[in-house]
């Protein structure tokens, strides 16, 4: 896993969920990860590339991971953060695919909730990823996730209110 900031919890789920190293972009220049990616497999790159983080600096990173012919997922990018320097020859040259996808439809949601019903085993690892919190802490939850206390930080009803 590539992560922009320093947050041991998000590390710690990202092992749980299979992630044999976790590197961070302002610790390793692209090239220091780029090169440790592909000793990783067998040289030639990665087939598959999701970019979630919503970091303009991890969009060009992410095309040279990709093996020829590799996909890359860009979910991640739904506001503008900024420009992001791509060299377009990598796309040609290498024959990438490159999705976005910034909307979704009801059948996406009952697929979403289909694979999550035939995959109980995943109910704790995902739970482990939200911290919640009563509205009247909004506050608290902003820290926390500044400060990598949290990875995502779902605001609920109160109880007593």
């Amino acid at each position: 896993m590539i992560t922009t900031g320093k947050n041991p919890k998000r590390d710690e789920l990202a092992r749980a969920f299979g992630a044999d190293e976790v590197w961070r972009l302002n610790e390793l220049s692209d090239a220091e990860i780029v090169e440790r990616a592909k000793a990783m497999g067998d040289g030639l790159g990665a087939e598959l590339v999701y970019e979630a983080s919503g970091s303009v600096k991890a969009v060009p990173l992410g095309m040279q991971l990709l093996r020829n012919r590799g996909v890359y997922l860009i979910p991640g990018q739904y506001s503008n953060s900024g420009e992001a320097p791509i060299m377009p020859q990598l796309i040609t040259f290498n024959a990438l695919q490159l999705i976005g996808s910034s909307q979704y439809s009801m059948t996406d949601v009952y697929r979403y909730l289909d694979f999550l019903a035939a995959h109980p085993e995943l109910h704790e690892r995902i739970n482990a990823l939200i911290t919640r919190y009563p509205v009247s802490d909004v506050n608290r939850a902003f820290d926390d996730m500044a400060a990598g206390r949290c990875v995502k930080a779902l605001l609920v009803k109160e109880e007593n209110a």
